[in-house]
């Protein structure tokens, strides 16, 4: 995505960032998958979680600066419901979570931390489809706060778990981020595609403008010329005037 988009203006630093972050999750995963497997520790609370933590960032910077760059103004609404999902998402949790945070309170706040993060990615996502719901990157807008959508739900689950202590390999909270995860590539997948089609659309319109302009030149050109040879060769008073004999 970066090499096909290293010339835009807006999508070259935009894809960058998020492959950023989806390099960084893929580290964390397979540094989290060496401890359980290969080291046979507990993965939880080690390195892997430094960049799970700096996913985040990345991918709503990649989020922020696409729809904030083709859309400038939003009403209330819009400012109030980023923040405002956010939050209920946050609230939730946590209120799931309260009647297990006796002797677990390092881990509530921690995970705390990472939903925040999914919770932020998913506001910004759902509001990237409003903006481009009505444009030829609609569907794959829509696809991308979808596989959002089920990750940040997965990452709701995973961290209550950890706080019960019932998280294992074979619960459905992998199925769910290996899901999002097929998603979320599709979704970049055909917004190339879409990106592609756009930019043959946009060239072959300037074609056919240019074309129509010289088209338009060209008869204006002749009837210019058609009216010139009609004052000079076919109007008399005019012949006299510049000294011909009619």
């Amino acid at each position: 995505m970066w090499l096909r988009y290293k010339g835009s203006e807006i999508f070259g630093i935009t894809y960058t960032s998020l492959g950023i972050g989806l390099l960084l999750l893929f580290a964390g995963d397979t540094i989290y998958i060496y401890y359980e497997h290969v080291l046979e520790e507990d993965p939880y609370l080690s390195i892997a979680d430094v960049f799970f933590l700096l996913y985040y960032p990345f991918t709503a910077y990649h989020l922020i600066r696409n729809i904030g760059y083709f859309k400038k103004d939003f009403n209330l609404t819009s400012k109030l419901f980023v923040p405002g999902l956010t939050l209920a998402i946050v609230l939730i949790f946590a209120l799931i979570s309260f009647d297990e945070i006796e002797g677990h309170t390092f881990d509530f706040y921690f995970g705390m931390i990472f939903v925040f993060g999914s919770s932020l990615i998913l506001s910004l996502a759902i509001l990237g489809v409003t903006v481009f719901r009505r444009s030829i990157l609609g569907v794959a807008w829509l696809l991308l706060a979808v596989g959002i959508f089920l990750f940040t739900f997965a990452d709701v689950w995973y961290y209550y778990l950890e706080i019960i202590e019932e998280y294992s390999d074979s619960h459905f909270t992998n199925t769910l981020w290996i899901t999002s995860n097929m998603i979320i590539v599709y979704a970049l997948y055909k917004h190339k595609k879409n990106y592609i089609i756009s930019v043959v659309c946009n060239v072959v319109r300037q074609i056919k403008r240019i074309r129509k302009r010289e088209s338009s030149i060209k008869n204006t050109m002749k009837f210019v010329m058609l009216s010139v040879d009609d004052h000079i060769f076919g109007n008399k008073t005019c012949s006299k005037c510049l000294g011909w004999s009619s």
